[in-house]
């Protein structure tokens, strides 16, 4: 299952959330081309009461609509309009949520619609079943570009969480990476997604990666609540970045070796050479006197993981490289060592993951671990700060855990499940919270239809907080406080901050 360069974790709607109420008349002022959606929804039972709010997702809008009386097995009809871009074959998708802004019984459904050509009006019917749902991400599309700042329309600025408190999930702002939005809605070519983010040490900065039609990082600024952009770094490196301990540097993985920025000038200093692949995964040591870095060759479906010292005379060149058996996916290194030997684990696309022990240039024997028995993808690897705690996400909708140092490939404690509304989400990215009590997961169901970020108390396996997205989350990150968190969505190249 090994692929070209870019996980291409395929979307297929989204755009702002809007807010509309169940009379047609209140969208009125929409451009002639548009095309109109009529949805006529109920619920399979009666059994979950007292609620009002509607979110229905079509092609590339997302609207919330308040209704009058509780949604139940009778028939109501919703109405919203899509842009001129959005035709063909759409998903719609239909979810009964709770108006407490916390996530709870409701229900969910989906259809499918033609849209032949702008300035059409369709119809479909969606049976919502029970479900778990979570209010959308509240807040509209920002533009993103190289003025442009996010959107704040019904996210209301407020102080974030005390430090080590991850946000409610009910302030959360999408932003677009690219000016003019760069969508898959009108052409499978302009595909994009942010693989990677990454906040600095001092929470000051955030940057982004994407991919495909767009491929540079983006570099923002970051007051505790709002992103505004600050400048561009044209790059090929999409899949992986880390900032060093003290923030000069920021390493980015490229095609042949690892880009080094400087952060005072975001001048590039150095590309550390390894071989003619495109890499995916980079992190610094926790004494950052080296870089580890994976790559992937799709040609032979194996990967090479290299060890340069920034230290040496010839710091370009690496100083080990270790032959993997396997097609690998990421890569993730712990921040701290445990016993003198820190953790380092590459995920596969076969399921599986190896957790090797480093030191001083030597990679242990790996102990091999299932992340996902039915063979499917196994995703992004985190440790958590201590190094003491490694969780995985997969396929299939879970994510698990081992203790560092591995005894053996059998995992600590139970895993957390993720998805929701009876999908089978897969889950593309974690990171721990900086105090490692907190466990943030973004992912998404195929088509789209389930996408989301969410937040779990780590001890009790128990879920926090969860947020809605347009698109499938395909990066996520915990600030240097613990108190935002920062991810990156496919398909249009659109980056979101939670604060509140």
């Amino acid at each position: 299952m090994n692929r070209a360069p870019g996980r291409f974790r395929r979307a297929a709607s989204g755009i702002a959330v809007a807010t509309a109420f169940l009379a047609f008349a209140s969208l009125a002022g929409c451009q002639t081309k548009d095309s109109l959606v009529l949805v006529t929804v109920s619920a399979q039972d009666n059994t979950t009461t007292g609620l009002r709010t509607l979110v229905v997702k079509c092609g590339s809008t997302t609207q919330v609509f308040h209704l009058s009386s509780d949604i139940s097995t009778n028939d109501v009809t919703v109405g919203l309009y899509v842009p001129s871009s959005t035709t063909g074959r759409q998903t719609v998708s239909a979810q009964a949520v709770s108006q407490s802004g916390q996530c709870g019984p409701g229900y969910s459904g989906t259809a499918v619609v033609n849209i032949g050509s702008a300035g059409a009006t369709v119809s479909t019917t969606i049976t919502m079943i029970s479900a778990t749902t979570c209010p959308p991400m509240t807040g509209t599309t920002g533009t993103g570009g190289s003025n442009g700042t996010g959107g704040t329309n019904g996210c209301t600025a407020q102080a974030p969480p005390a430090a080590g408190t991850p946000p409610a999930f009910a302030c959360c702002i999408e932003y677009d990476q690219d000016t003019p939005e760069l969508c898959s809605a009108s052409s499978s070519a302009s595909y994009v997604e942010i693989d990677s983010v990454a906040f600095s040490p001092d929470g000051k900065t955030f940057v982004s990666a994407e991919g495909s039609a767009g491929n540079n990082v983006k570099v923002w600024s970051f007051d505790g609540h709002t992103l505004t952009p600050k400048t561009v770094l044209p790059s090929d490196g999409w899949w992986s970045m880390a900032f060093s301990a003290d923030g000069s540097l920021l390493a980015v993985a490229v095609t042949g070796g690892v880009d080094l920025w400087n952060t005072s000038t975001w001048t590039l200093k150095t590309t550390l050479l390894g071989s003619s692949n495109f890499f995916v995964g980079v992190a610094f040591t926790p004494d950052q006197t080296h870089i580890i870095a994976l790559d992937q060759n799709s040609a032979v479906t194996l990967g090479t993981l290299y060890v340069f010292d920034l230290n040496a005379a010839t710091s370009q060149i690496p100083i080990k490289t270790l032959t993997l058996t396997d097609g690998p996916e990421d890569l993730a290194v712990a921040r701290k060592a445990v016993n003198g030997q820190v953790g380092v684990a590459v995920s596969y696309s076969d399921g599986f993951a190896d957790v090797f022990s480093y030191a001083n240039g030597t990679f242990s024997t790996p102990v091999n671990v299932v992340v996902d028995s039915t063979g499917f993808n196994a995703w992004l690897p985190a440790f958590s700060a201590d190094g003491t705690l490694l969780a995985i996400g997969d396929d299939d909708g879970f994510v698990h855990f081992w203790n560092f140092p591995l005894s053996g490939p059998t995992e600590s404690g139970t895993e957390i499940a993720f998805g929701t509304a009876g999908n089978a989400d897969a889950v593309y990215a974690v990171d721990f919270s900086p105090n490692g009590s907190y466990l943030a997961a973004g992912g998404g169901s195929s088509g789209n239809s389930d996408s989301n970020a969410a937040v779990f108390n780590v001890a009790a396996r128990s879920q926090r907080a969860r947020a809605n997205s347009s698109y499938n989350v395909t990066a996520i990150a915990f600030s240097p406080l613990g108190n935002a968190v920062g991810g990156g969505e496919s398909d249009c190249g659109r980056v979101f901050m939670c604060t509140n």
